[in-house]
């Protein structure tokens, strides 16, 4: 998978669990309404979508929308580990 599909599908992921418009790469998870539950929904989702299996700790509330599409794309290898 390419990288710009990987991000697609995270940011997907992120406004669909979180129920927002705009996830700005610079966001934090926080900002944006995310806790735990939140995180543990969105980890579920690209596992199911991508295969990819994170740890929880991978999507905490001070996470960057952008930091955590370079950890998935390190975990699909399409990007930065």
């Amino acid at each position: 998978m390419e990288n710009g599909n990987t991000h697609d599908v995270v940011v997907t992921a992120l406004r669909t669990v979180l129920g927002v418009d705009e996830t700005p790469d610079g966001t934090t998870f926080g900002a944006l309404g995310g806790d735990s539950m939140r995180a543990v929904r969105v980890l579920s989702r690209l596992w199911r979508e991508l295969g990819v299996e994170l740890p929880v700790d991978s999507l905490t509330k001070d996470t960057t929308v952008a930091g955590f599409v370079d950890v998935v794309s390190g975990h699909t290898g399409t990007g930065p580990a």
